[in-house]
């Protein structure tokens, strides 16, 4: 049901995804920050060479800043890589987890639905509906229409497969995405 305490798998995940990316944002944030802050550093270490046109040097430092430069990309790169891969291993377990779950939940009703519907003669004028007392409280139509509390569980039950299969469709949207 909408506005359960616990939330859902497919809510969880969905958090647990925007998390990551807002902490993969802050993660490019630092690593453009300090790119920047080092071509500030590179400027004033090459500026006396340039000053005094001392080429070679010039050259060198140029060398070792595009090589850091290099370097970090590379670490940045790879560490991204391995965040985004463990990030991936947590939510594609949780989706076989939350997949099994909805299945589980799904067959232990199946079965029961089943036999309920193979059970309804296709002439309903003498079928009679065990119909709970609470049933009764609840809906005082049911009195003058049984076949409402039929429809009603039916209904109902067409709506949880739905949303079985729409649970199943969106949390594998997720792992995709």
């Amino acid at each position: 049901e909408e506005g359960d305490e616990k939330p859902e798998i497919l809510e969880q995940l969905t958090q647990l995804k925007w998390l990551f990316e807002a902490r993969e944002q802050l993660y490019r944030e630092i690593y453009d920050l300090l790119g920047e802050s080092n071509e500030k550093y590179r400027a004033i270490v090459t500026l006396p060479y340039k000053q005094s046109k001392n080429d070679e040097k010039l050259r060198e430092a140029d060398a070792f800043f595009v090589k850091d430069s290099y370097d970090r990309r590379v670490q940045y790169e790879s560490e991204a890589l391995a965040r985004m891969e463990r990030f991936m291993d947590v939510v594609e377990e949780n989706v076989k987890r939350g997949v099994e779950t909805h299945l589980s939940a799904f067959w232990d009703i199946a079965p029961s639905l089943l036999t309920l519907v193979q059970q309804v003669p296709e002439n309903l004028s003498n079928f009679q509906i065990e119909i709970p007392a609470k049933e009764y409280e609840e809906n005082p139509s049911y009195y003058q229409y049984p076949l409402q509390y039929l429809y009603s569980l039916l209904s109902h039950a067409e709506k949880s497969s739905y949303q079985f299969i729409e649970s199943q469709t969106n949390l594998l949207c997720l792992l995709h995405e």
